[in-house]
């Protein structure tokens, strides 16, 4: 898989110093830093999220929001004496700016055609030069081997970045937010991390339905909501070339399969030379202050374990855990038989939005009860119109078990094209009911 990262690192540990001012920079922009744990997938629209790394030599800041980075440099810069902002794109090209208060030092791309930093920026920004880049670092012991390190062009640009981190001791720079989000970094010993979360209090709003699971009408929530016409409401003329168009959409798929396929081969290649590189690390995971672990998926006996969520799950006989990603809304997931089922979170004042039935659906079943824990849950099924379903002309099928905690709602999902059979229902059910969880409500959910 291809990578990207951006770092923001300053020499020594400035960890305080750049948590106010990304504080400040953000409250004058309406966000307020939050006290909750990282259980849910970021909203791009309404929230910001950092990761703070250090130790006695660096301190590192990587930030959500890439399209804002230039507007973050000009606020650190404002009082860091120096800056180097380390950056990875796509795995094809890598680079860096020095920057003092007055403005870039040096830049660097080891392709600037194919890519550069801040193309936004107007200042001008000089070329890198080893010799004046090590004199501003306090490290001209190292001008040679930067020379080389910029001269080298391996096959994937994340080696010669963590090359040129390895050098300066930077090691926590050569991270993506991703794998920081995942709580998947490695190898970083002697590093400490610390996530930073920021919402907009706008953005909150009570949900006009209610946050009762049980007292929820999806009539209510589904009378006045967006979404796909149905088929009498569209004219002859426009099914005729919507068909059309389906047509040739299954004909452009046909003739790119082969180049789909080869280029699923070299992803895989590249994945596996990948792990074996320098940047594949082993060893404890980074430790991060504030409340939030990495996420484990671990058997306990017959229970799955997720650290992150502090919750449970004992899976009914005969269904098969699946590796998650790692996302912090992604709980867990596994097949019952052929069925695919993910568990992912959810804020409980978007209850409208996990409840809300698609356009179109006919409601098959609306099942409220309580779990062995005594949670509320709700059983939705919904019969999907025909096409909704990629790879089916048939109606489909949309179920999800619902589970209302203090911290969240956990939403069991699953998507099938045809009914599914009970003993797999059952089996789903019998899930969702071992579901519990040790953990007090957050302050915001």
């Amino acid at each position: 898989m291809s990578v990207f990262y951006n770092s923001f690192c300053l020499p020594g540990n400035r960890r305080d110093e750049v948590r106010a001012s990304l504080q400040r920079w953000l409250h004058g922009r309406g966000f307020e830093l939050s006290e909750e744990r990282m259980l849910f997938d970021l909203d791009g629209e309404t929230e910001r999220s950092a990761f703070l790394i250090w130790n006695e030599r660096w301190t590192v800041l990587v930030f959500s929001k890439y399209e804002e980075e230039l507007r973050l440099l000009r606020e650190l810069r404002t009082w860091a004496p120096r800056l180097l902002y380390l950056w990875v794109q796509d795995s094809d090209v890598w680079g860096y700016d020095l920057v003092r208060g007055d403005g870039f030092a040096a830049s660097f791309s080891s392709d600037p055609k194919l890519y550069r930093s801040f193309a936004d920026a107007e200042e001008e920004r000089p070329a890198a030069d080893p010799e004046a880049v090590c004199r501003i670092l306090e490290t001209p012991d190292l001008t040679a081997a930067l020379q080389a390190v910029q001269r080298r062009r391996s096959v994937f640009a994340e080696d010669d970045c963590a090359e040129l981190c390895a050098l300066l001791g930077l090691e926590a720079a050569a991270v993506s937010y991703d794998d920081l989000e995942r709580g998947q970094v490695e190898g970083l010993e002697g590093w400490q991390a610390e996530p930073l979360l920021f919402y907009h209090p706008d953005s909150i709003a009570p949900p006009a339905c209610g946050t009762d699971l049980h007292r929820v009408d999806l009539r209510e929530i589904g009378a006045t909501l967006p979404g796909l016409a149905s088929q009498s409401q569209i004219t002859p003329d426009v099914l005729a070339e919507l068909e059309i168009l389906r047509r040739r959409a299954r004909l452009r798929m046909l003739l790119l399969r082969p180049v789909s396929w080869l280029a699923w081969s070299w992803r895989w290649v590249r994945e596996r030379l990948a792990w074996r590189s320098a940047v594949h690390r082993s060893g404890a995971y980074l430790p991060l202050t504030g409340g939030f672990e990495p996420l484990t998926d671990a058997g306990v006996g017959a229970e799955l374990f997720n650290d992150r969520h502090r919750s449970w799950i004992t899976p009914a006989p005969g269904l098969v855990p699946q590796p998650t990603s790692g996302k912090p809304a992604l709980v867990w997931s596994f097949r019952a038989g052929r069925l695919p089922v993910t568990c992912t979170s959810r804020r409980r004042w978007k209850i409208a939005d996990v409840l809300r039935p698609p356009r179109g659906a006919e409601v098959l079943r609306d099942e409220k009860y309580r779990l062995l824990s005594g949670l509320a849950a709700r059983h939705l099924l919904f019969e999907l119109p025909a096409r909704y379903m990629a790879g089916t002309t048939d109606p489909s099928y949309l179920g999800l078990h619902v589970v209302d905690t203090r911290q969240a709602l956990y939403v069991f999902l699953y998507r099938s094209a045809k009914p599914v059979e009970p003993d797999v229902e059952d089996a789903v059910r019998q899930t969702v009911m071992s579901f519990h969880l040790d953990e007090p409500a957050p302050r915001r959910a």
